[in-house]
């Protein structure tokens, strides 16, 4: 009787393991759709998907977890998770200010994400992340160093696109 008893709790911990493997999204798919969702807004090189990849894992710790920004409703409409954040920030006008970009890739500067998680003036509401520490300077400053790169290869990319002119 025990032993069988064994058998059928260990056949139950490997179905619960199983389908909760099955159910949960998969890092590298995360990590596949997010390069993806960028690589349309902007072309893609080695600095930009390191700190990326670092952004995503700082967004997935301290922003995008249940009740904020994250799943179907995020607050303030903005979903920081891997396959969705480059789409909710990248030259989105921020609700908060509406005359302020969340990612401006013209003037990076002046991003209100980065004002946001900095405490700057100017800013609606409270600094991000909300009833938590703030984030510490070195993950704000990787935050920083992302969007500095994406406007960067922006700016790269519109150069390479214009016409190059004739000669008289």
């Amino acid at each position: 009787m025990r032993k069988s008893l064994i058998v059928f709790c260990t056949i139950i911990i490997a179905m619960v393991v199983v389908i909760t493997l099955w159910k949960m999204p998969h890092r590298n798919d995360q990590a596949i759709a997010f390069a993806a969702e960028l690589e349309k807004e902007v072309p893609v090189d080695s600095v930009l998907i390191a700190l990326q990849n670092d952004v995503v894992k700082i967004f997935e710790y301290d922003c995008a977890t249940s009740g904020c920004h994250r799943g179907r409703r995020p607050k303030k409409r903005l979903n920081l998770e891997a396959d969705q954040m480059v789409k909710a920030m990248v030259n989105v006008t921020s609700i908060g200010i509406d005359s302020l970009k969340l990612v401006d890739l013209e003037n990076p500067e002046k991003s209100y994400l980065l004002m946001k998680i900095k405490g700057g003036e100017g800013i609606v509401d409270d600094r991000m992340p909300i009833e938590a520490p703030p984030l510490p300077d070195a993950q704000i400053q990787t935050i920083e160093d992302w969007i500095m790169r994406l406007a960067e290869v922006e700016k790269m990319k519109k150069a390479e696109a214009q016409p190059i002119p004739a000669k008289k």
